[in-house]
């Protein structure tokens, strides 16, 4: 993750705070983030194929000490995490038909955080829908394209919802996905944008 930040007074003059550094710099974070873990399951019921995968979501990715505990005191800290530092449950659900030669699909899922990590955060609710239609551009070359919504829940450091940190978030999507299929393998390369 890139960020970049510009400080201007109010009448567009350039601004340099005296502790410009602590809060907000240019930088680039990265790093693995959490992978997930999921058992699959799936059957056909009419022309309807029907997936659920439940899961839990491994704490490998990087975590930061409480950005607002540091920040009350000058310190610098980092707002942007890589990963939850828990076990968290997943569930994914997933339906999918094709009708001549368009695929249609939707699916739905959700990331609950039980408990803090030992930074005393824990994370959102993280919910995600969408629903795609697709077509095969060559035997092996397919796309899709469809809206999707993402929805977090506020974030909590030691219990408490900080006003200055994740009150909650819902945005609306445009997605567009690209598949190359390699016998039983399929790549696919997916790109969405904030509508």
């Amino acid at each position: 993750m890139r960020t970049t930040i510009h400080f201007e007074t109010l009448d567009g003059q350039a601004y340099t705070p005296l502790d410009a550094d602590v809060h907000h710099r240019n930088e680039t974070t990265y790093g693995p983030a959490d992978p997930w873990l999921l058992l699959r399951v799936g059957q056909k019921v009419g022309e309807f194929w029907l997936e659920a995968k439940p899961g839990l979501s491994v704490p490998l990715g990087r975590t930061e000490e409480d950005p607002f505990a540091l920040g009350d005191v000058g310190l610098r800290h980092q707002h942007i995490r890589l990963g939850t530092g828990t076990f968290d449950p997943l569930l994914l659900l997933e339906a999918s038909t094709a009708l001549r030669s368009v695929s249609l699909d939707a699916f739905a899922q959700g990331q609950v955080s039980l408990y803090e990590n030992t930074d005393g955060y824990r994370a959102p609710t993280r919910l995600y829908a969408g629903a795609h239609a697709g077509t095969e551009i060559t035997p092996a070359l397919s796309a899709s394209l469809g809206p999707e919504l993402s929805h977090d829940k506020a974030e909590r450091w030691h219990g408490t919802i900080r006003q200055d940190g994740l009150l909650g978030r819902t945005e609306f999507l445009g997605a567009l996905r690209v598949g190359y299929q390699l016998g039983l393998t399929e790549l696919s390369v997916s790109l969405r944008v904030p509508l």
